[in-house]
């Protein structure tokens, strides 16, 4: 049908690439499955609320977590998790949440959705603020603590 020619230096670098992507790619049969890229990382991610354990039994508020693929509402009154005395306070826990990319955390009570943080990355969200237990306290520098 075509005339027998010599491979252009274009075709040629086509066939090249082919064959090293076949190399590349090992055994392949047309009934093996496709192998799924492997799943990006994923943590909790903690938000602590300024509420009593009291307090967030009765706010009619959630807490909206999107971004990244990512996207989840949870009710305060009946999602949250206390944390015992002297913090007196709560958490809201975003489970699986993909650890690359950024995120907007939106309040919704009485109204309109207000923005608590727009655009943060995953690792700018968790709070590490907070010094471990038992090291220095708020009347103590850190030269005094250690």
């Amino acid at each position: 049908m075509f005339p027998d020619s010599d491979p252009t230096p274009q075709s040629q670098a086509l066939d090249d690439a082919g064959r090293d992507a076949d190399a590349m790619g090992g055994p392949s049969d047309a009934r093996d499955p496709v192998t799924p890229c492997p799943a990006a990382p994923k943590g909790p991610l903690w938000v602590r609320l300024d509420l009593t354990p009291e307090q967030a039994a009765n706010d009619p508020g959630s807490l909206r977590l999107q971004g990244s693929a990512y996207d989840s509402t949870i009710a305060i009154a009946g999602g949250f998790k206390a944390n015992p005395e002297p913090d007196n306070t709560v958490d809201i826990v975003f489970e699986e949440v993909p650890i690359q990319g950024s995120y907007t955390l939106t309040y919704t009570g009485n109204g309109q959705p207000v923005a608590l943080v727009q655009g943060a990355s995953y690792s700018s969200l968790q709070d590490d603020s907070l010094p471990p237990e038992n090291e220095g306290t708020a009347d103590t520098t850190p030269e005094e603590a250690s």
